[in-house]
């Protein structure tokens, strides 16, 4: 059995040298394709961590307007709402501007109040 594995050894040894080479040249044939594609992929994967960054915030913000909308309906606020939601939302992220969150309220509020006229005309008639 030992004199088998011998007389094979060479040649097991050419086989794993011949594939490794062929392994080799289809890598080094296709690395100028594959380095146009990682970018790309790091790319997407960026935005791809970007958007799920954007969604777990936006949904932060509306949690605080919905907190802000509830006490506003319940009377439990002291200040106004905006003043509220500045409040809460620097309590939550103290890194933001006041720029930036009067743009994040700006936008809170218009997606909330998009269809207010469309109910305001359909419910005046019946008023």
């Amino acid at each position: 059995m030992n004199n088998i594995l011998t007389m094979l050894y060479p040649v097991l040894n050419v086989l794993l040298v011949a594939i490794l080479g062929i392994i080799g040249h289809a890598i080094v044939r296709d690395l100028p394709k594959v380095v146009v594609v990682i970018p790309k992929v790091v790319e997407l994967v960026e935005a791809k961590i970007g958007l799920a960054n954007t969604q777990a915030l936006d949904i932060a913000y509306k949690k605080i307007w919905n907190i802000v909308s509830e006490n506003n309906r319940l009377g439990l606020l002291e200040n106004g709402k905006i003043a509220e939601f500045e409040k809460l939302i620097t309590a939550k992220f103290p890194l933001l501007t006041s720029a930036e969150i009067e743009n994040i309220r700006q936008d809170i509020a218009g997606e909330v109040n998009k269809d207010k006229g469309t109910v305001i005309k359909e419910i005046a008639p019946l008023t």
